[in-house]
């Protein structure tokens, strides 16, 4: 926090240098002079915390958003910005997504991504011509690439991003807010490093025939504000491809709402393995598995999670042998709706006894076959 208050002094003294400062790009421009890349990664480095631009004020503020409760941290001194921010937040700017949006069409949005540009869709757009690119350290087959080191606000403009079968529509090795339209075929390939917030208007669709994810995160951090991901096509995946609405393995992923719908696939609707989990909240539903969790650091606070699967089925299920594996539930319900031979309990935990760390809140809902159960039994 010290170090982040000494930025904003820093930012604040630049900025008040200067006349003249009437727009979001004039800001950044001059924090950039000033050696601050606000066009690029200026972000807090501490967690849940953001640079805003008060245009009224042309002042820079510490916000404080973990959790949504977007509270100011820095300055305090200046009794009309504390007493008014709240109310302005049209006019507080985000510096890592607030540069103008450049309005592309399908044959530029890769080079003006690539060059770390906010974009608004003009048209829709379909990936064909893909080549395999390498993205910190992964390989993926996409033309549309948002590299390390850049941070971009994509406004899908009520458009969609598609691509041809094995071939994701979009790489992330750097920073992205992604909302307001619709990401399919192989969806969202998220790099090591990388950060995604999705916002509550954006829909993210595996619809091909070779086990393609909706998001597939490999080591980045992903945060959900709402939105809707599904798995189409489920009944022409191959189970061991892992076809998920949200597939991890490594890295942090917050759910904060959206919908996650696994279609009738075998595998989860929810898949996430070796990562640190927060779901804040969420709608989830499948066919074999609503959410599975192995070797995760993961704590649900609510959310609706439901399975319909004529076989060997878990609605939740949690797997571990590492020691920082570790399972807090305080809220949600869990539903198993199969009432054939082949269910299994609605919601399962098992761990070695290396992993044994559980905690289930009594007012946790379990419900199998008609029956209602709390986390107790």
């Amino acid at each position: 926090l010290s170090s982040d208050q000494s930025a904003v002094r820093n930012m604040n003294t630049a900025l008040a240098a200067e006349t003249e400062v009437l727009t979001i790009d004039d800001a950044t421009r001059i924090l950039s002079e000033a050696g601050y890349n606000a066009d690029k990664t200026l972000v807090p480095v501490t967690k849940g915390h953001f640079f805003y631009w008060y245009e009224t004020y042309n002042t820079i503020l510490l916000i404080d958003d973990t959790d949504g409760k977007f509270e100011l941290v820095y300055p305090t001194n200046n009794e009309d910005i504390v007493a008014n921010y709240k109310d302005d937040k049209a006019l507080l700017h985000n510096l890592a997504f607030s540069r103008s949006k450049t309005e592309v069409k399908s044959n530029e949005i890769a080079d003006v991504l690539k060059a770390g540009n906010n974009v608004s869709l003009t048209e829709e757009i379909k990936v064909t011509d893909a080549k395999k690119v390498t993205v910190s350290g992964k390989s993926v087959k996409t033309n549309i690439v948002v590299p390390a080191g850049e941070s971009v606000n994509i406004d899908l403009n009520n458009n969609k991003v598609s691509a041809a079968d094995g071939i994701y529509a979009m790489a992330i090795g750097g920073n992205a807010y992604i909302d307001n339209g619709t990401i399919s075929s192989r969806g969202l390939y998220i790099c090591p490093g990388a950060t995604v917030t999705l916002g509550k208007n954006v829909k993210v669709e595996a619809n091909g025939t070779d086990g393609g994810s909706a998001i597939r995160n490999y080591g980045g951090v992903v945060i959900i504000n709402g939105g809707e991901y599904s798995v189409l096509n489920a009944g022409d995946f191959d189970y061991s491809k892992q076809p998920s609405a949200l597939y991890c393995d490594g890295g942090y992923v917050e759910i904060n709402g959206g919908k996650f719908n696994g279609g009738n696939s075998k595998s989860y609707a929810v898949n996430i393995n070796n990562a640190s989990v927060v779901i804040n909240n969420c709608e989830v539903t499948s066919g074999r598995g609503a959410i599975s969790l192995i070797n995760c650091a993961a704590e649900i606070n609510g959310g609706n999670f439901t399975n319909d699967f004529n076989g060997s089925a878990y609605t939740l299920y949690y797997n571990a042998d590492v020691l920082t594996a570790s399972l807090k539930i305080t809220g949600g319900t869990f539903t198993n709706k199969n009432t054939g031979s082949g269910a299994y309990e609605a919601y399962i935990a098992y761990t070695s006894d290396i992993a044994a760390n559980i905690n289930i809140d009594s007012s946790v809902l379990v419900k199998a076959n008609g029956n209602y159960y709390n986390s107790a039994k």
